[in-house]
């Protein structure tokens, strides 16, 4: 099916351009809240602009130069076709193609993806997303079987995972994917870990921070994986 039969089809939902505005706002990462397109885009909102608000949307996920969903760009194609807005239309279907030559997966709906280069990325989810992914994450990896037990502590045995580190009864996680080049066995997402996300979410303090960076460090050196920081 062309993309242009499966917008037409989409389109027929019964979905105002407020609904998809405020239901992509309520997918968007934290990440981008604070860009002033972002609060522009909801001025536009507010004041019952939706063609403006539609417009910054997209030029906030344009100029932040980094890779959104197939799904955000379909549903702003859906919500431009309504208002005939028929150059927009044509741009998210140009940003689907665009998306589909750089980055070799699907892009998880409420995520967005920045490509540093062909082994690195940088993955970005809405609140809702983490809320509830983060739950089947600790589930599935068996968190509360050594969520007593203090110290550095690996899951994921496949591309992807988690290291959990523990103190005084803390926890703060680690992402980590495998990586394409040598002499890297891991990529570490340790510049985005900024909190303590149990018992209660709490920021940690960059002397914290520190620590934990000099002890990881020795852990993965113990454990002889290699990591690019």
């Amino acid at each position: 099916m062309s993309l242009f039969n499966f917008f037409k089809i989409k389109t027929n939902l019964q979905t105002t351009p407020e609904q998809t505005i405020r239901s992509l706002i309520d997918d968007l990462p934290e990440y981008y809240k604070s860009h002033e397109l972002f609060e522009e885009c909801i001025d536009f909102l507010e004041h019952r602009d939706w063609e403006s608000a539609l417009v910054r949307l997209m030029e906030l996920a344009y100029e932040s130069g980094h890779y959104f969903s197939d799904d955000f760009w379909i549903e702003l194609a859906n919500a431009t076709s309504k208002m005939k807005m028929t150059e927009y239309s044509q741009i998210c279907s140009d940003q689907i193609k665009l998306t589909k030559s750089k980055i070799n997966w699907e892009i998880t709906k409420g995520s967005t993806v920045n490509k540093i280069d062909d082994t690195h990325y940088e993955h970005y989810y809405s609140q809702k997303i983490k809320d509830g992914s983060n739950e089947k994450r600790r589930t599935k990896d068996n968190l509360i079987s050594f969520i007593n037990e203090e110290g550095f502590h690996i899951t994921g045995p496949n591309r992807s995972g988690t290291i959990y580190y523990i103190l005084e009864g803390r926890v703060c996680e680690i992402f980590w994917e495998l990586s394409n080049g040598l002499p890297f066995d891991i990529s570490l997402f340790f510049d985005s870990l900024d909190s303590w996300t149990l018992p209660t979410k709490q920021l940690l303090t960059s002397v914290e921070k520190g620590e934990i960076k000099t002890k990881l460090l020795n852990w993965l050196k113990e454990k002889n994986i290699h990591t690019s920081i």
